[in-house]
């Protein structure tokens, strides 16, 4: 398949999950995002606090950080490799279990909300390294 770009959002249906209610999606990466992301200087808090408010956006108004038991955005240099929001283990992560096609894959997603912060806080994420990238070596 031909990629226009350094990353790419499926959405998963609704039916994926016997219950018929879970809003999944997986976004896939290429292999020079992640080794190009990981050598970037990002502000790790900037994301903390992003995925907090997102979480209070998204449906959670009342919820204060103390709720959480540790950060909810895990890093590997300027590479983000997961995001976590409040419900049972919901996170989005990254995954090199095909090392050539890293993706970040969503787990346990129970409604829209959660799935609201995650997309809210990785699309922001993406686009922070995409435009990062210079544009001679960005896929167009």
């Amino acid at each position: 398949m031909l990629r226009r770009s350094n990353y790419h959002i499926l959405y998963l249906p609704n039916d994926s999950n016997p219950s018929g209610n879970w809003h999944g999606f997986n976004v896939e990466v290429t292999k020079e995002f992640c080794d190009f992301a990981r050598k970037l200087k990002i502000e790790h808090e900037h994301y903390e606090d992003l995925t907090y408010d997102m979480i209070k956006v998204a449906g959670w108004p009342h919820i204060s950080k103390e709720n959480f038991s540790g950060p909810l955005t895990g890093w590997d240099g300027g590479l983000l490799k997961h995001i976590i929001v409040p419900g049972n283990a919901s996170s989005l992560v990254l995954s090199f279990e095909l090392p050539d096609h890293p993706k970040y894959i969503s787990h346990n997603i129970d409604d829209i909300s959660q799935m609201s912060a995650l997309m809210a806080v990785i699309t922001r994420y993406i686009l922070q390294v995409e435009y990062s990238i210079p544009v001679k070596k960005r896929r167009l």
